[in-house]
């Protein structure tokens, strides 16, 4: 019996001793979860040692070495992490968030910044399209001038700086966080780090080894795989576990894993713990990280909210996006503790949400892409064509006349004289949109040509989506000495200014907003040196590439 008592302890201690090295040595945030890492880890190891116990080193004093197992477990659970981190301004995206839901959900932590600091709703201007928005939120500029208004864009084609750019030559260092237009990233002689967003073509990062994030996303995209993986699933689990992933994270992972193999989830249900689980990993890397790096100034985008509020708006009474909600929070309260009272702190989101309503058609009707891309293409030339929401968002390399625009779309008629899309140019004619108004009974559309088109190569029968963007986000704005308040609504143009004189930064006199805080040093001129390109330069990724990588049809 003692023997095999021996074995027990020595092998219970070598999992003690595994948590005490990842959780001091390699990864402080990793024992988050010590009762399933008991759990998981000792189960077979106890029976293993009782079976090894008569060929395992004999121990002179066992009940001692059992304490000291115990003992093991218990450092595991002090996390090593010093002082808050000094950081100056850190910016929050929850993507598409809007009041309505918020306003009805558990969201202490958001509810604590509302109470110490200024909320507001941010209003977006038409097209509602993420790329674009978030980068008017960066650059303080409509997207005529920043010219960020498709897909076929990268970071270095933006014509106006963006706030990092700025930061930057002023020697700040920045830590971005799935910002979207920030791949490819920048050179490995920039301080900071950067995990570039969805738009992303390859999976690189700065610092380079944190491209297994990318390598994740891009190879286990939600639906089906994309890019291959240049390394197995375990590969990048070891390559994460320095990096901030937490056992939770792993557990939850392994949960799914077992799951599928054993009773597949329904494809809504598999969608919404996928991305739950891709927050989760994005949380535990971006807090790591930045206590590695230290950044002045850092940012963290999550898109959970965006993607369950287009599939799941009211499914169960809205309970998988209000639980959406409740897991942003929870990060945004995590992200918060790692900083001082010294910290500003924005969470803002791009855009809101609202129920797409039955005015959108009741039909289960899909628009589809390429054909319509091609199509229109002979007729008012080079355009982006982007799914977002049930809108199709069609974005011209050039201005379209309304009268060419106009006459090109009167082809799409149906046979009863009904038009296949309802049209809406969007404000500065930059864009406009897209949405099925009419469609014949489903049994005919095998033998329907339109425009010398199949229908079937316009439309396909599928789930449509319960959400659409609105144009009213949030923000909520907290900064030592700021006075509670109202901002009221606001304009995303003011986000820019506002940053700046966060950051103690001059703002330029040709942004077109107004800071929502006082500006502590003279303003200049301009940054638009800062600008990383025309935008002319290096388009790598083009339409066949994102269709490849998942990102449109």
């Amino acid at each position: 019996m003692k023997t095999r008592l021996t074995g027990v302890i020595l092998l219970s201690m070598v999992s003690g001793l595994a948590a005490v090295v990842l959780r001091w040595l390699v990864n402080p945030w990793f024992m988050d979860q010590p009762q399933t890492y008991a759990f998981f880890t000792l189960v077979p190891l106890l029976p293993l040692g009782w079976w090894l116990g008569p060929w395992l080193p004999r121990l002179a004093r066992p009940a001692l070495w059992a304490i000291f197992s115990v003992g093991l477990f218990g450092l595991a659970l002090v996390p090593p992490l010093g002082a808050k981190l000094p950081a100056k301004l850190v910016v929050i995206g929850i993507d598409g968030a809007t009041w309505s839901v918020a306003d009805k959900t558990s969201m202490p932590h958001l509810e604590e910044l509302v109470s110490t600091g200024q909320r507001g709703t941010l209003l977006a201007a038409e097209p509602l399209f993420s790329p674009l928005l978030w980068t008017t939120l960066a650059t303080g500029q409509p997207p005529e001038v920043h010219g960020i208004q498709g897909l076929k864009v990268q970071a270095t084609q933006s014509k106006a700086a963006r706030f990092w750019e700025i930061a930057r030559d002023a020697g700040v260092s920045v830590g971005l966080y799935k910002w979207l237009v920030t791949w490819p990233p920048p050179a490995d002689a920039v301080s900071g780090f950067t995990v570039p967003a969805w738009l992303a073509a390859d999976a690189s990062t700065h610092p380079s080894s944190l491209s297994w994030v990318k390598e994740l996303e891009l190879s286990r995209r939600v639906k089906r795989k994309q890019v291959p993986a240049t390394r197995s699933t375990l590969a990048m689990v070891l390559s994460g576990i320095p990096d901030g992933l937490r056992w939770s994270t792993l557990w939850a992972g392994l949960r799914f894993s077992l799951m599928e193999r054993l009773s597949p989830l329904p494809e809504r249900k598999r969608d919404a713990f996928l991305r739950r689980l891709r927050l989760r990993i994005d949380r535990d890397v971006f807090i790591a990280q930045l206590h590695e790096h230290r950044p002045e100034v850092a940012t963290f985008t999550v898109y959970l909210t965006d993607a369950l509020s287009h599939t799941h708006w009211s499914r169960d009474g809205g309970r998988y996006v209000e639980s959406a909600y409740s897991l942003a929070d929870d990060v945004l309260g995590e992200i918060r503790e790692q900083f001082g009272p010294e910290t500003s702190l924005i969470v803002l989101s791009d855009h809101g949400f609202r129920n797409a309503g039955e005015e959108v058609g009741s039909h289960a009707a899909v628009p589809k892409i390429p054909a319509l891309e091609t199509w229109l293409e002979q007729y008012v030339g080079e355009v982006d064509v982007v799914r977002v929401g049930r809108k199709l968002v069609v974005t011209p390399d050039v201005p379209v006349d309304d009268d060419v625009l106009q006459r090109t779309m009167s082809l799409l008629t149906l046979d009863s004289g009904d038009p296949l899309f309802r049209v809406e140019v969007f404000p500065r004619k930059i864009a406009w949109s897209l949405s099925i108004e009419h469609l014949p009974p489903l049994a005919s559309w095998a033998d329907t040509q339109i425009a010398g088109l199949a229908l079937t190569a316009l439309v396909r029968e599928g789930r449509t989506e319960e959400g659409e963007h609105a144009p009213e986000g949030i923000v909520v704005l907290s900064s030592p000495g700021l006075t509670p308040g109202d901002l009221g609504t606001v304009s995303q143009l003011d986000l820019m200014p506002t940053m700046l004189a966060l950051m103690g930064l001059p703002v330029a006199d040709d942004l077109p907003g107004s800071s929502w805080v006082e500006e502590s040093v003279p303003r200049v001129p301009t940054h638009a040196h800062l600008a990383p390109g025309s935008g002319s330069q290096g388009e790598v990724t083009n339409t066949e590439r994102l269709r490849e990588l998942g990102y449109i049809d």
